[in-house]
This record gives C-alpha cells, sequence and structure tokens, in this order.
C-alpha cells in the first residue's frame, strides 16, 4: 500500500544540485556563445559585401556600361571623405568615374552602414569601385583588384576580406591575421 501513496516529486536539495549544475554550464557556455555570435556577425558583413559586388559586376554586364559603387551616408551622392562603414551606393557609371551625374546616372541600390562596431575598408583605400561591361573591375587607385576587409572591435575575433580579382570575380577569403584588423 506505501507504493500508491507515495508522493512523486523533487526534493529541494535535488532541485538545488540541477540548478547549480544549470549555472556552472551556462557560466563556461555563454563565452564561447557569444565569440560564435561575433563570428557569425563578421561573416554576414562579409557575405553583404560579396552580395553587393555580385550584383554590381551583374548589372554592368546587364547594362552595358559601367557600374560603380562608392561610401554614401545619404544614399543620394558619393561621399570620398567617408569610410565604408558609413554605407554605400551602387549607380549607373555613364559620366564622371566615381561621382554621381544625376542628368546621366541612376542609383541602383543602396547599401546600410555596417552593423554596429565592425569596420569596413578597402586595401587600396578606394574612394569608389566599379565594374565594366565586360565584368573586368576598376577603382579609384587604377587598379582593379583589391580586398574588401571586415573586422570586428573586438580583439580575438579574426575578421574576414572579400577579395576582387582584376578579372572582376570577387570571393571571400579566410584567415587574414590580427595585424590587418588592427588587434595584432
Amino acid at each position: 500500500m506505501d507504493f500508491f501513496n507515495r508522493k512523486k516529486g523533487f526534493t529541494l536539495v535535488e532541485l538545488l544540485i540541477t540548478i547549480a549544475l544549470v549555472a556552472v554550464i551556462s557560466a563556461l557556455a555563454i563565452p564561447s556563445f557569444q565569440t560564435l555570435i561575433k563570428k557569425h556577425k563578421i561573416s554576414l558583413e562579409a557575405q553583404r559585401v560579396l552580395t553587393t559586388l555580385h550584383f554590381t559586376r551583374m548589372e554592368a554586364i546587364k547594362r552595358n556600361s559601367l557600374v560603380s559603387l562608392c561610401p554614401s551616408s545619404d544614399g543620394l551622392a558619393c561621399s570620398p571623405d567617408l569610410s565604408w562603414m558609413d554605407g554605400w551606393i551602387v549607380f549607373s557609371d555613364r559620366g564622371k568615374r566615381g561621382e554621381i551625374d544625376h542628368d546621366l546616372d541612376r542609383v541602383i541600390r543602396i547599401g546600410d552602414p555596417a552593423k554596429k562596431g565592425n569596420m569596413l575598408y578597402t586595401t587600396k583605400h578606394h574612394k569608389w569601385f566599379g565594374y565594366k561591361p565586360g565584368g573586368g573591375s576598376v577603382g579609384s587607385s587604377g587598379s582593379g583588384n583589391t580586398s574588401f576587409i571586415i573586422c570586428s572591435p573586438d580583439r580575438g575575433i579574426e575578421g574576414q576580406r572579400v577579395v576582387v580579382s582584376i578579372t572582376g570575380r570577387p570571393r571571400v577569403a579566410e584567415g587574414i591575421g590580427d595585424r590587418v584588423c588592427g588587434s595584432g
């Protein structure tokens, strides 16, 4: 008869031990999870740049004309004094290279600023970057090959780079090293 009258549940000691175990496991897992989230944000930013470069290249081929992108905070005009972190615009570039002539050129796409804290710059310090009708790349420094570097503000989080070859092909490259992002 005692078998049927027995109460079911957990004792206070069992609950305290369970809570202590959950606290210890959480304390160990949360910092690793935060690092994973920061790495993912860098990866997302690199994919966003890559997508923009693919889009710009395809627009140049489709329109059979130069299509450029440049830093812009307002989405209306290029701002060569700004950083690529402030956002960018993609535009048909029929007039003077790297500048929007509103009579000739048309803004095709506006890129949002980099996610909070992420740094974005080019290795050749391009004020604008574009694609020719055949899909080859060209930049304000005269060179068509460059890298867009994406860095985290946190030390210990490795950045990524989007490499653009002289033929115009963009790709994400891993392992840029700490010194490139300024944490080494």
